[in-house]
């Protein structure tokens, strides 16, 4: 897969990645390449699990994720129960 992301100049992963195998070696591909990354969705849950650092990426995230990331509590979602 890593063959197949050489022609990007940017890479986006976003909705319908899924966290299953196909999804986690879509990662593993995407972290082996230096392009700049756009990770939404998916990608979050996964980043979420396994972390990476990386200077090159944007993240496109809601409360709820970043809090996530982070490993807090989104105050918004404990203020609305």
């Amino acid at each position: 897969m890593v063959d197949d992301l050489k022609w990007a100049d940017v890479i986006a992963i976003v909705l319908g990645l899924g966290q299953r195998k196909w999804g986690q070696n879509a990662m593993k591909a995407v972290a082996a390449s230096e392009k700049p990354v756009l990770w939404d969705a998916d990608a979050l849950n996964l980043l979420a699990i396994n972390s990476q650092k990386r200077q090159n990426r944007i993240i496109t995230l809601h409360p709820g994720e970043a809090a996530r990331l982070l490993g807090v509590k989104d105050q918004r979602s404990r203020e609305r129960k």
